[in-house]
């Protein structure tokens, strides 16, 4: 993957953090200053590489993928760390 596409699933998944839904393909492009041909280009390259899961043309239509090559983002991450820290035991019963 080029760095070119590494910084667009990063701000994919910044995108995602804040929106809590996946960018269009405008969105995408406009976001990282290409066209959107080019914000095309990289949803196909990074669902080649296997960073995201398509889900036919639905618009907005992808996840992402998340595992020891694509770690979660610093979002999600951070998310976790807060439902560790104030659950507390006996919460679930």
């Amino acid at each position: 993957m080029t760095p070119r596409v590494a910084a667009a699933r990063a701000w994919i998944a910044d995108f995602i953090d804040q929106h809590g839904y996946a960018p269009s393909t405008r969105e995408l492009g406009e976001g990282m200053s290409v066209s959107v041909t080019q914000g095309h280009s990289y949803l196909l390259a990074l669902e080649e590489a296997g960073a995201i899961r398509r889900q036919g043309t639905i618009s907005r239509g992808y996840s992402l993928v998340v595992s020891d090559s694509f770690p979660p983002t610093a979002a999600a991450v951070k998310a976790a760390r807060n439902t560790l820290l104030y659950e507390q035991p006996g919460d679930a019963e």
